[in-house]
């Protein structure tokens, strides 16, 4: 069926399983590092920038549908 070396290595998982109440598989999966570029108050300037930009400027919405989905939705 296995040989000892495939015995060995399913041995091997199942005790890690074990041990770490099977975490290691799940947080291999979940693992996601996270890496800021910018900070919170950078992204809020930004924000800020486009909202303002939205308002001043807006934008054109050549398509009927479209416009009336945007009005339906609360636009103006």
């Amino acid at each position: 069926m296995f040989s000892e070396l495939e015995k060995g290595r399913h041995q091997e998982a199942y005790a890690r399983r074990q041990a770490y109440g099977d975490r290691s598989r799940r947080s291999a999966m979940t693992f996601q590092p996270e890496l800021r570029v910018l900070s919170d108050e950078q992204v809020y300037d930004i924000h800020q920038a486009a909202l303002e930009i939205l308002w001043n400027t807006g934008v054109l919405v050549k398509a009927p549908e479209a416009r009336e989905l945007l009005r339906q939705a609360g636009a103006w």
